[in-house]
């Protein structure tokens, strides 16, 4: 389990854009669904609260990858390279 102080807003520059990634992910779809959707929220709010700038930065990063991942596998699809 994740210690408290793990999710400082002391150092949230440095954990954010680490864990973010997989709370996104995990936040649906995951064996746990109870327990993992209802705390990735919580946590994700927690250092939205603590820093709107770094999360927003944060979240365009990975909604960027996102996309340019898509676009990838969407240009393999059409080359037959699946």
């Amino acid at each position: 389990m994740v210690q408290s102080s793990c999710l400082s807003r002391w150092i949230a520059q440095a954990v954010l854009p680490i864990i973010y990634g997989p709370l996104y992910k995990n936040s649906s779809g995951h064996w746990n669904n109870a327990t993992v959707e209802g705390l990735v929220p919580n946590v994700l709010k927690m250092y939205m609260e603590y820093d709107l700038v770094l999360y927003d930065k944060v979240y365009g990063r990975v909604l960027s990858r996102r996309r340019s991942q898509t676009q990838i596998g969407n240009a393999h699809h059409e080359m037959g390279i699946v």
